[in-house]
């Protein structure tokens, strides 16, 4: 699965808002950087589906699986899934290596590209997998709510473990450092509800979106 890391991302993540015009010197920076960043990148996928045994309140139940889909908020944006298919991607180390080696010698602008890169490669691997998923749900009759991931909102990061071994990220290398953060670093993990409900699509569910998240001042926020 090839990476495709696109400049106005990578831009997205150093800060620069929509409308924002890279002068020419800066683009063929960024394009030369990223080019060197898509040749690091060693990307990794997995996703297992698992059917809902018991939806309640503040917790969602799995069949085969420890893993929980727990806080309200989370719970309710989920809908009346039938199933959930934990995901996890990673884009390997050796981009976040460069990146750092980059720092460590000086070369900040590069490192900072590099990292920007890293963030961007890693949504654009999520989003390759969920189109997949998509693909497989909608062969069943099924639609997608957008994916969620743990820490954001009220769903706790205590669930990484589980959540990891869900989706066979453990087989792919990721691991979780004490604060139960992905090691590497540029690696995603998530779940996927699936719905038979009328007129909910990913775009109208994405609750884990920028304009849905109360932090409105993050540099990183989509226009």
């Amino acid at each position: 699965m090839k990476v495709q890391i696109e400049v106005r991302e990578v831009a997205r993540y150093l800060g620069l808002r929509r409308g924002h015009t890279l002068s020419a010197e800066w683009r063929e920076q960024l394009e030369k950087i990223i080019k060197e960043a898509e040749g690091l990148v060693e990307p990794g996928v997995a996703w297992r589906t698992y059917r809902v045994a018991k939806r309640l309140p503040r917790e969602i139940r799995l069949v085969g699986t420890d893993l929980r889909i727990t806080g309200p908020h989370t719970v309710a944006r989920q809908g009346e899934a039938a199933y959930i298919t934990a995901l996890s991607i990673t884009c390997g180390p050796a981009l976040e290596e460069a990146a750092a080696q980059a720092f460590a010698i000086g070369e900040y602008v590069r490192g900072a590209i590099l990292d920007a890169a890293g963030s961007a490669a890693a949504e654009s691997l999520a989003d390759e997998v969920n189109a997949l998923v998509r693909s497989e749900a909608c062969a069943q009759g099924y639609s997608l709510r957008a994916r969620v991931s743990p820490g954001y909102g009220d769903w706790s990061l205590d669930i990484q473990p589980q959540l990891l071994q869900a989706a066979g990220g453990d087989k792919l290398g990721i691991t979780l450092n004490e604060a139960l953060l992905l090691v590497p670093r540029k690696s995603i993990t998530a779940v996927i509800a699936w719905t038979q409900e009328t007129g909910v699509t990913e775009e109208t569910s994405r609750a884990d979106s920028c304009r849905n998240c109360p932090q409105t001042d993050c540099r990183y926020r989509k226009e």
